[in-house]
Parts: C-alpha cells; structure tokens; sequence
C-alpha cells in the first residue's frame, strides 16, 4: 500500500515538473516576441508584470 502511494506521489510530482518546465518554455517564446517588437526592455517587462 505505501509502495503505491510513493509511486503516484512521485509520478503526480513528476508530471507537475513537467507540466511547469512546458510553461516556463512557451512563456520564454512570448517573451522573447515581445521582447524584439519594442525598442527597451523597460516596456516588455512592464507588459509581463501587468
């Protein structure tokens, strides 16, 4: 029983590893799009804040 418990702990941890490694990815190739559209990176840090 709490060798089964150790395994979904750890494969439920593992896919929130996952699922946040994808999002910081596709949020970095926004950034980096927006980032190249204006001219300083005051403006694209204050476009990520808000």
């Amino acid at each position: 029983m709490s060798l089964m418990f150790i395994r979904v702990l750890a494969g439920f941890l593992a896919g929130l590893a996952a699922g946040i490694l994808l999002m910081r990815i596709a949020y970095k190739k926004t950034g980096e799009i927006k980032a190249g559209n204006s001219d300083t990176t005051e403006a694209a840090t204050s476009t990520r804040a808000s």
